[in-house]
């Protein structure tokens, strides 16, 4: 279960950085839109799934200088 926690802080940390959504996420890393919150549910995922988010995190950093995330109607 550690690792499943540690994965999903790796994650929960890049997600933050990036601006990404977890369904986002999921999807680009391991075309699974429900992996975080599978996770996050207490789900567990294979070697060979963790591998590949861990090779889609370092091949993705996130950008430097992103845009603030914007609200729908928001007026500023």
């Amino acid at each position: 279960m550690k690792e499943t926690e540690d994965l999903l802080h790796e994650i929960q940390t890049y997600l933050i950085a990036s601006r990404m959504a977890p369904s986002t996420f999921g999807r680009l890393a391991v075309n699974d839109g429900k992996l975080i919150s599978r996770l996050r549910a207490g789900g567990s995922v294979t070697l060979t799934i963790a591998s590949k988010i861990r090779s889609y995190i370092d091949d993705h950093p996130p950008q430097e200088h992103q845009p603030p995330f914007s609200v729908a109607g928001d007026a500023s």
